[in-house]
């Protein structure tokens, strides 16, 4: 990690400006961007078949990931900073986000779900987990009455999109339901 990284605003503000939502391809080792491939089905199918979840490291150098590498990238960071994190898998959109706290506040980091990036602070978890819920209703279908979330942690780098959304939801005994 970037040594000259002193707070979670310069983490953001680093990622920002350094990370472009994308995948980095399995088999050819090429990063692929949904607006530069401009064919939403190609784009798609690419993904399943050849993306893989990078380490923090591999991130910082192809400087391409999707929410599921960014968010492994930001745990990393504040966990060796000393914060307590959580990090929950939403199977709308397929999603990953992260919540830490510091000392008395929850802050809920989202660097990758367009016009609504941004650290939002919060005095608990249950508002963090309700600014989540307000922006995945904003953009969703008026149909949509629920999100379930899970919480997971300790990902295995290089596991699959289908891998890791099959692990994303492994603690089913802890599903959160965001309600409408």
């Amino acid at each position: 990690m970037k040594k000259n990284i002193q707070s979670v605003e310069h983490l953001y503000n680093f990622m920002r400006e350094n990370i472009k939502y994308g995948f980095i391809s399995s088999i050819d080792k090429k990063a692929y961007r949904r607006v530069e491939v401009n064919d939403d089905e190609l784009y798609e199918k690419m993904l399943i078949e050849s993306y893989y979840l990078q380490t923090p490291e591999e991130l910082l150098k192809s400087k391409y990931g999707l929410c599921y590498d960014q968010v492994e990238l930001e745990r990393k960071w504040l966990l060796d900073k000393g914060y307590k994190v959580l990090t929950f898998f939403s199977t709308h959109h397929n999603h990953s986000f992260l919540i830490f706290k510091d000392k008395y506040n929850y802050y809920l980091f989202e660097r990758t779900f367009p016009g609504y990036n941004g650290i939002y602070k919060t005095n608990s978890l249950e508002e963090c987990l309700n600014i989540y819920k307000k922006i995945q209703f904003e953009k969703a279908k008026s149909d949509l009455k629920e999100i379930k979330i899970y919480p997971y942690e300790d990902v295995k780098f290089g596991i699959n999109f289908n891998e890791y959304k099959k692990y994303g939801q492994k603690r089913k005994d802890e599903e959160l339901l965001l309600k409408r």
